[in-house]
């Protein structure tokens, strides 16, 4: 069935949380404010409640920018709040009128900006960094991420600094377990983390990978991945990597989508092929499509038809490793 696109608005937000509701003896530092039953009203766009609620809400500085002040753009994370009344409010916790504010506040629904079906975001994660290409019009671009894959811990009293390629960790039998923080502390690295003080890397990172993907700015956001993988690694942490991938980058989509079932069935992140075959396939589509403009690709189609098809073989020369990938190419494409 196909899928009926959302109709991009933005709504202005009358009423936020107040998540950083401050005692009569702070009053003055936060300023002066009215107050009737649970609502304080807010009138300068410099309160520091409301840009700390805002922040509360965000978790992202890099939203706290024009799309939440502009009317033709509006801001995702705020899309929960655009019925709030002054009729319909929680009597039990307490609220910013933002109604008066100029600028106002304004949100957009991120359904809207949902990508088209098919449109999928291939991740090539890396030793010391991560490539993503995006499905576009007439192709695909890259996407550059400054977000290395080396995570670092300082132990607090030999002040030494250790570092651990997050990929490297994932398929090392012997991996390390628990690293410490800042304070000392220690925390453990396992695969589907569970509690406060244990961390899966993995899936954290993928959660930083979809922020940057889906980016308010460029109105997009991908709920297809294609993941590619070292054709060295032990298929059980493969899938281990998936799963952690599946998990973080669900996380960063806008907390609207999760609780929107019809929507999450569109969500998918997908094994594709190892590094090396991956490389082989984009490889040869460039040499067909050369080819088949000068009128030279005779050869290919001889023998992509043949019974033996295509040998290939490639060597992935990456930073921690070399990689071989042979295979054969047997349909056209």
């Amino acid at each position: 069935m196909a899928v009926l696109p959302i109709e991009y608005r933005t709504v202005k937000i009358n009423f936020l949380p107040d998540l950083c509701h401050v005692s009569d003896s702070e009053e003055s530092y936060f300023g002066e404010s009215q107050v009737e039953n649970n609502v304080d009203v807010v009138d300068d766009i410099t309160d520091q409640r409301l840009l700390l609620t805002l922040r509360e809400i965000i978790h992202d500085d890099r939203y706290c920018s024009e799309e939440m002040f502009a009317p033709q753009l509006g801001c995702w994370k705020l899309w929960p709040y655009r019925d709030f009344t002054k009729d319909n409010l929680p009597k039990d916790e307490k609220w910013l009128d933002v109604s008066a504010l100029k600028p106002g506040i304004y949100a957009s629904d991120p359904r809207a900006s949902v990508v088209p079906g098919g449109q999928w975001a291939a991740i090539d994660f890396g030793f010391d960094r991560t490539t993503v290409a995006v499905i576009v019009e007439g192709g695909y671009q890259l996407v550059k991420l400054s977000l290395p894959t080396i995570f670092r811990s300082k132990d607090i009293d030999s002040d030494v600094t250790s570092e651990l390629s997050i990929k490297e960790w994932a398929d090392d039998p012997n991996r390390v377990t628990w690293l410490p923080n800042k304070d000392g502390e220690r925390f453990d690295l396992q695969f589907n983390a569970q509690g406060e003080k244990s961390i899966d890397p993995i899936e954290n990172y993928a959660y930083y990978i979809g922020c940057r993907l889906n980016n308010v700015s460029e109105r997009k956001i991908y709920l297809q991945y294609l993941l590619s993988f070292s054709a060295n690694f032990v298929q059980q942490n493969v899938e281990e990597i998936r799963q952690s991938f599946e998990r973080g980058l669900k996380n960063s989509l806008p907390s609207t989508f999760v609780e929107d079932e019809e929507l999450m069935k569109r969500f998918e992140v997908k094994l594709h092929l190892d590094e090396g075959t991956a490389y082989a396939v984009s490889a040869f589509r460039s040499y067909y499509t050369e080819a088949t403009k000068n009128g030279n690709a005779q050869q290919y189609d001889e023998e992509l038809n043949s019974d033996t098809g295509l040998f290939y073989g490639t060597y992935n020369f990456g930073a921690r490793s070399l990689d071989f990938s042979f295979g054969v190419i047997v349909n056209k494409l």
